[in-house]
């Protein structure tokens, strides 16, 4: 099956690219360049003059270390989440177990 691409332009930083991409990638590539473009503004605005280059570099950098923090946190979740479900798993069997010692 042959995927049908799209040639989009996004604006990041003072920077307007021309991508081609995947047609049902297309509003996901805007999205993303949206928060990179504004993460961009942000450090242009805060430190000092410095490349576009840089710019787009220190913002990726900064989202993938967003990213990667939100990433533990899931997994902590899930760990929890596990070992809570495992605890209740083991109770429920102790009751069923006492229940039918009981009727027996």
């Amino acid at each position: 099956m042959k995927t049908n691409h799209q040639i989009t332009t996004v604006n990041i930083g003072k920077r307007q690219l021309t991508i081609k991409c995947p047609i049902e990638e297309v509003t996901g590539l805007h999205d993303a360049a949206r928060i990179l473009d504004k993460k961009v503004t942000d450090l242009s605005n805060n430190i000092q003059p410095a490349s576009t280059e840089e710019l787009v570099i220190v913002a990726a950098l900064n989202i993938i270390q967003e990213l990667a923090q939100q990433h533990l946190q899931l997994e902590d979740y899930i760990h929890n989440l596990n070992r809570r479900l495992h605890s209740m798993q083991n109770k429920t069997e102790n009751t069923v177990t006492k229940q039918n010692e009981l009727e027996l």
